[in-house]
């Protein structure tokens, strides 16, 4: 597990590898590796967040779910897994 490298952080909890392929990307040309932490599991990224606690550093900042809210191609519905609403709201 990655470990906090400086005082603002930014937790990314994806388990889509392909999703975090391209963050990796972006994060890479944006210059922020040093800032960002991928964690692909929640129950680790939970473990994480308990390790920040323990420490003086500030806790990471949030990037709420990001959910494909776009229709499917044949409408069967919005979301990565399609069939209906998007379930983060």
């Amino acid at each position: 597990m990655n470990t906090v490298k400086n005082e603002k952080t930014i937790l990314v909890v994806e388990d889509n590898v392909d999703d975090v392929f391209f963050l990796k990307r972006i994060v890479k040309k944006a210059e922020l590796e040093e800032s960002v932490v991928f964690i692909s599991d929640g129950e680790d990224a939970i473990r994480y967040l308990d390790d920040c606690l323990a420490r003086p550093e500030p806790l990471p900042r949030a990037i709420p779910s990001l959910c494909n809210a776009a229709p499917s191609p044949g409408g069967a519905g919005a979301g990565p897994r399609g069939g209906g609403a998007c379930p983060c709201g």
